[in-house]
């Protein structure tokens, strides 16, 4: 990563020093001068060409790439579409908006069965009473 764009604003900045731990990416950008003006952005989001993308393992997505896909379950049933991604202490969980309102799938290996990116769809196989 050589480059990202700040807030929602996109400011280009260069990345001058980056430092990665098991949780953290902490960068040094070429336009913060002071520690002030990097506190200002507590809470902004970078932006990275996907170009430039960290490569995730199989089966790994961006919040991005999961965000709009439709949701179908092993059945066939349609359940609406991923409005947003919510992150917990153990596995994320995919808020999904359709005819039965609200579902709350949670992201976990048995229950995501497939994700296909190209034709925008994730099948799911949810928990007993789920649904209820």
């Amino acid at each position: 990563m050589h480059r990202v764009h700040v807030g929602e604003a996109r400011q280009p900045a260069a990345v001058l020093h980056r430092r990665v731990d098991d949780k953290h990416v902490v960068l040094c950008l070429d336009t913060l001068t002071s520690r002030e003006a990097a506190r200002d952005l507590i809470g902004a989001y970078l932006y990275v060409p996907e170009a430039e993308a960290v490569k995730l393992p199989e089966g790994e997505y961006f919040v991005h790439q999961i965000v709009g896909l439709r949701v179908v379950t092993a059945a066939g049933e349609a359940l609406g579409t991923i409005a947003d991604v919510l992150p917990t202490g153990s596995n994320d969980v995919y808020v999904v908006h359709g005819p039965r309102g609200e579902v709350l799938v949670p992201a976990l290996k048995d229950v995501i069965q497939h994700v296909d990116l190209d034709a925008g769809t994730m099948t799911v196989a949810l928990p007993p009473g789920l649904l209820d």
